[in-house]
């Protein structure tokens, strides 16, 4: 089971989210990118599903941010934008593993998604 830490400045965002993932792995949840970097410093976790427009961080930034709290966390990012977006595209060149389009359809996919990832860069967690 994969330490998962959920970030979106939209608390009901976080609450489906939570929903969807907690049954597979062991959730955190915040709504905000200090909030997320101060928690990722401790390198406690293993996969972080973050908005990609944060309050406090350009969003170009964010991957980067991330990063350098924790070189070993896993990044999957989640936005509005289309998946063929610059933002998009920028987010998964600057280091996140993969992308969810909001809004969620298919809450299985989220996990899956996340199953795949932790299955190809940290198979001892995978679900």
């Amino acid at each position: 089971m994969a330490k998962v830490l959920i970030v979106d400045d939209e608390p009901e965002i976080v609450e489906i989210l939570e929903s969807f993932i907690e049954d597979s792995h062991s959730i955190e949840t915040v709504t905000s990118f200090k909030e997320a970097e101060k928690l990722l410093k401790s390198g406690q976790f293993d996969l972080v599903l973050s908005d990609l427009n944060m309050p406090g961080v350009v969003s170009s930034d964010l991957i980067h941010n991330y990063l350098e709290a924790d070189s070993n966390v896993l990044i999957m990012i989640m936005s509005g934008y289309g998946s063929g977006s610059p933002q998009i595209e920028n987010a998964l060149k600057s280091g996140a593993h993969a992308f969810i389009e909001k809004p969620f359809f298919d809450p299985g996919s989220i996990v899956e998604s996340i199953d795949e990832i932790l299955a190809s860069h940290k198979p001892a967690l995978a679900g």
